[in-house]
């Protein structure tokens, strides 16, 4: 069967229709870059749903997977099915070169799908988050009485006493690589612009994510 190729700039449309139909309310940047080694798509958006919400309708339009455990790279085939939704056509794994990836394969799910594969080898979420939502989560947590530490978000100070066990249920590990010290000392992370705490290691970019997901 023939195969279709769609660029990077083309997938990139087939991914903004898609996000405006599971999220409507939600303005998304969606844009394709394209260089020696292949290309890729960036979506970006501030507030709204949360990344893995977004990352599983985007995400299934990645043309290529990436083995980490063999340092390789896979281009896969997908069917476009008639609604805009993808499914996977044929993607070789790498089980057979020593690779952790399963080889799939499936025939046409429906009438009126097409062979594609998206030049697009991945596809990126960010995730920002604006000083007002900042500002609404910090409200809520002064409004739950939570006492203790200073907390500080974005160019503006506002001060949350935050205790460590309350929060535990609602933190998680930052995701940059770098945690907070083992001592009672706070520390700011530069990249996120938010406060970790050696005691808790209390990370308010996951904080306002749960919230932001619960709400």
């Amino acid at each position: 069967m023939k195969v279709d190729y769609l660029s990077a700039a083309d997938t990139a449309k087939l991914v903004r229709a898609a996000l405006k139909r599971s999220f409507p309310d939600t303005c998304f940047s969606v844009r394709s870059k394209t260089y020696s080694g292949g290309a890729s798509i960036n979506v970006s958006w501030t507030d709204g749903p949360a990344c893995k919400l977004v990352e599983r309708i985007a995400g299934q339009f990645a043309g290529g997977r990436f083995d980490g455990m063999i340092d390789i790279k896979i281009g896969v085939k997908h069917w476009l099915l008639p609604d805009g939704t993808t499914a996977v056509a044929s993607n070789p794994g790498t089980e057979g070169s020593m690779g952790v990836l399963p080889a799939e394969r499936e025939w046409m799910p429906q009438p009126g799908a097409r062979l594609v594969h998206f030049c697009a080898d991945f596809v990126f979420c960010t995730r920002h988050t604006s000083p007002a939502l900042v500002g609404r989560v910090l409200a809520r947590l002064k409004a739950q009485g939570v006492p203790v530490e200073l907390l500080r978000c974005g160019p503006a100070t506002m001060d949350a006493a935050i205790s460590p066990p309350a929060l535990t249920p609602l933190t998680r590990s930052c995701g940059s690589g770098r945690r907070a010290s083992r001592s009672t000392a706070s520390w700011r992370c530069e990249r996120h612009r938010t406060l970790h705490t050696g005691r808790g290691e209390v990370h308010s970019g996951q904080i306002i994510g749960n919230w932001v997901s619960a709400e």
